[in-house]
């Protein structure tokens, strides 16, 4: 008996130390610890530092070794006085600007791999917030129609009570009414502990396989006083495709310069078959490409590209407007649930607190009936279940304007 006591309180034990309160920023710092897809992004961005390093300003010269003018006739190295054993070497000349155009691409794709970065933590940290505010608000109002439920079971049985008195004013379907308010306000209770654990289950997808406490209070999310939304990682993941569209144009532009390359080769040549000596050979020259061969394939190729970088243009500068309109938006919306909660919180819960404690007077001196104390205390429950809703939309809106403030600091 003594052994299995001592189970019960080890096991109770644990799970209560075990237990870890998941407040809003502990979800959220877990969640980027653990995003594998946070881990992937930063070691692209890790590789693009890296790959700024490998950028070559000239293409990698070419060595070639060969026989020249050898006879077909046996292959003979001494017979014809052209055969030589040639060594080669050719370079291909960088045309002009190419090397500051790559540079300029390959920092580009790196300040690419930044900012998706931020954009990817930023987003994560809106969705984790949102999943963790919705198990946090179901957990919460479960709570909160619990409370109704123990009114309106006090109402049930109250209503019971005075029909089986024979009260002239309690019918049957009063009865009935006043259970079935009961199993409704159950079956609400129901729905929300199951989409708590629907949330909750989504969360888990980013969290460790630890227990977690749902007890924590609502985050106190500040917004920054001013932002500068051109800042955010969205808009500079735009920008920098349309200055990559840009840069790729001027890179195509390049096709119509001539590509030079500069060779030189020296020729060993044996002896003639009598013993005479021959002379080794050198042979230097220049090599060009002629673009003007295909002028059309280039303007088109050219009038392609810069068409791409005019539509990046376009729609850096729409996502620039759409984001501001969504900020305002989102503003707008905090506001307003701020104050339909400060309603709630300052004015409506407190007289409704006033009406009870007045009915509850009235009821000790026999001016009023329980049933009016009831209905008054479930009215009070409701407005509280109405304020925590408004309370927990201000937050959620208060979550989706953080994202806007990702690096958007003045």
């Amino acid at each position: 008996m003594k052994t299995l006591y001592f189970c019960v309180c080890l096991l109770w034990t644990s799970n209560t130390v075990l237990a870890t309160p998941l407040t809003y920023e502990l979800a959220i710092e877990l969640a980027i610890e653990h995003d594998s897809q946070n881990k992937a992004l930063q070691l692209q961005s890790h590789a693009n530092q890296t790959g700024l390093d490998a950028v070559a300003r000239w293409n990698n010269p070419q060595l070639t070794l060969g026989i020249m003018n050898a006879s077909a006739d046996g292959f003979d190295l001494h017979q014809q006085a052209m055969t030589q054993q040639q060594i080669k070497y050719s370079q291909q000349l960088p045309k002009a600007g190419a090397f500051a155009i790559k540079k300029r691409q390959a920092n580009l794709t790196q300040a690419m791999s930044l900012w998706a970065h931020k954009e990817h933590q930023a987003t994560l940290s809106k969705q984790v917030g949102q999943l963790w505010l919705a198990a946090h608000w179901h957990q919460r109002l479960s709570e909160l129609l619990s409370g109704q439920k123990s009114t309106l079971q006090e109402i049930a049985d109250q209503v019971t009570l005075l029909y089986e008195s024979g009260d002239a004013n309690t019918q049957q379907h009063d009865v009935v009414a006043s259970k079935l308010a009961v199993q409704q306000i159950e079956q609400q209770i129901l729905t929300a502990q199951m989409n708590q654990q629907e949330a909750i289950l989504t969360l888990g997808a980013w969290l460790p396989q630890k227990t977690y406490t749902w007890d924590v209070p609502l985050p106190q999310l500040q917004l920054l006083p001013a932002i500068d939304l051109n800042k955010h990682p969205q808009l500079q993941l735009s920008r920098i495709k349309s200055e990559q569209a840009a840069q790729q144009t001027e890179l195509k532009s390049l096709n119509k310069k001539p590509q030079w390359g500069i060779h030189a080769a020296y020729g060993v040549r044996l002896n003639d078959p009598m013993g005479g000596s021959r002379d080794d050979l050198v042979s230097v020259g220049v090599s060009f490409d002629m673009p003007w061969m295909n002028r059309k394939h280039h303007d088109a190729a050219i009038s392609q590209s810069a068409q791409w970088a005019d539509a990046a243009e376009q729609l850096w500068q729409q996502n620039q407007k759409t984001m501001q309109a969504q900020w305002m938006t989102w503003k707008n919306k905090a506001a307003s649930e701020e104050q339909l909660y400060l309603n709630y919180k300052n004015h409506l819960l407190p007289q409704s607190e006033a009406i009870i404690e007045s009915l509850m007077q009235a009821f000790a001196n026999d001016e009023a009936s329980l049933m009016d104390v009831l209905r008054a205390k479930l009215q009070r429950q409701k407005l509280a279940t109405d304020a925590a809703k408004h309370h927990k939309q201000w937050i959620s809106h208060l979550i989706e304007l953080k994202y806007f403030q990702a690096g958007a600091s003045q």
